[in-house]
């Protein structure tokens, strides 16, 4: 092969690399943005959570209260 060629080869190799790599940062900014959805749907979820846990646990120290006592009055 001449070196026209061999130069022709290596140009073509590089524009695919530049695709390829064009391709892949599209793909990474479309996976940051799902990342950042999901990374906010769990915070909500983790909040709801808390809340649940919040109201059990007054639930649950509500049953503990001692009630009136009868025959005191």
């Amino acid at each position: 092969m001449s070196w026209a060629a061999d130069a022709l080869k290596s140009l073509k190799k590089v524009i695919l690399i530049e695709e390829k790599v064009s391709t892949l940062a599209e793909d990474v900014k479309t996976l940051a943005l799902r990342f950042q959805d999901l990374s906010e749907r769990l915070a909500r979820v983790e909040g709801k959570f808390e809340a649940y846990e919040r109201v059990a646990a007054a639930a649950a120290q509500q049953k503990r209260l001692p009630g009136p006592r009868k025959g005191k009055e």
